[in-house]
């Protein structure tokens, strides 16, 4: 199936059952995906995914510093460029 293919089933997907629904199916379309990937593939597939969803979602976190609350990339949590972790402040 082409990109073009899988937008136009999404979008239909998104339109007829709304995105709860959408998020759902996806998510276990992708897990039966990844079952057939090599586990060099897997891994692969997983750090650019991981990599997409940091560049579009953020989160709020709290610093360990001053209490306040960061916005931080999903992709960054409990690294060592997250405020809330001691690994973030002991480096």
């Amino acid at each position: 199936m082409s990109k073009q293919r899988i937008s136009s089933a999404v979008k239909a997907l998104l339109d007829s059952k709304g995105g709860e629904y959408t998020a759902g199916f996806l998510d276990a379309q992708l897990g039966i995906a990844l079952e057939h990937m090599s586990k060099a593939k897997q891994k692969e597939f997983m750090a650019q995914f991981e990599r997409t969803v940091g560049s579009v979602v953020t989160v709020q976190v709290k610093s360990l510093g001053n209490g306040a609350m960061v916005n931080l990339p999903w992709d960054m949590v409990n690294t060592v460029c997250d405020p809330s972790t001691e690994r973030y402040w002991s480096m």
